[in-house]
């Protein structure tokens, strides 16, 4: 199992002093992150898609085993709602290969009103490699049954597990849509999580590397979401995993 642990973007003013040294410009502030942390969680990809520039920098500035999940564009998800995709998500894939290697995730989050579409779904993995890594944010109840979960499968696409609506010191696995179905729910060979809350007891942690070690997962993704608390959460959770789990072989 391989750790990659980080948090939603890395350019805060408000972690100065704090997470980053005082003086830090934002500039030197992914290169900073990239020695504490092995992955980022980008979501201002939802509203534009950074350059090719920009994806140049971030490759050239962080290590090998660094990794960055991209948030689709809203276009895709929000305005298309998935119908007549080919064109944008051939954009999306032409511009994310600036990244290449160092591509952990596009990650698809689905409006909260957007019903099960089996279709569409398919219709979207016809046009992305099956070596592309694809995480899908279900937030519709309907979504969640086996066929969908079979199309996941078919793509080796993870299904995000967000666990907003559990405690932060019961097991952190469960999570909202899924705690309906009260399992947590494999669609592929690595996993994709947030964890949200400002505070984690040690155990619930624990609890939290010792379930993915057993799981014979290839990797795990984990983004530790909140505004002030998320850095040092999974920094601490970064420091529990064994050194030889956070670099890829």
């Amino acid at each position: 199992m391989i750790f990659q642990i980080g948090v939603n973007g890395f350019i805060h003013s408000q972690w100065r002093g704090d997470f980053y040294p005082s003086i830090l410009s934002e500039g030197h502030m992914l290169v900073y992150y990239a020695t504490r942390l092995g992955a980022v969680e980008i979501e201002t990809s939802f509203l534009r898609m950074p350059s090719a520039t920009t994806l140049d920098k971030w490759v050239y500035e962080t290590p090998d085993s660094f990794r960055f999940a991209l948030q689709v564009p809203r276009r895709i998800t929000h305005q298309k709602r998935l119908k007549d995709v080919a064109g944008p998500v051939q954009d999306l894939l032409n511009t994310s290969k600036r990244i290449q290697r160092k591509l952990g995730a596009l990650k698809f989050q689905l409006p909260a009103n957007l019903r099960a579409n089996g279709e569409r779904l398919k219709q979207l993995f016809k046009v992305i490699p099956a070596t592309i890594p694809v995480a899908i944010e279900f937030n519709h109840a309907s979504w969640f049954d086996e066929n969908h979960f079979d199309c996941l499968r078919n793509q080796n696409a993870a299904l995000v597990v967000n666990d907003t609506h559990t405690r932060a010191t019961s097991s952190p696995l469960a999570t909202g849509p899924q705690a309906q179905i009260g399992t947590d729910i494999v669609t592929a060979d690595w996993t994709y999580r947030h964890m949200t809350h400002s505070v984690y007891e040690t155990l619930a942690l624990e609890q939290l590397l010792m379930q993915a070690t057993d799981s014979h997962q290839v990797r795990s993704m984990l983004f530790f979401t909140h505004a002030n608390n998320g850095p040092h959460i999974a920094s601490q959770f970064q420091h529990m995993t064994p050194k030889t789990q956070r670099l890829l072989r």
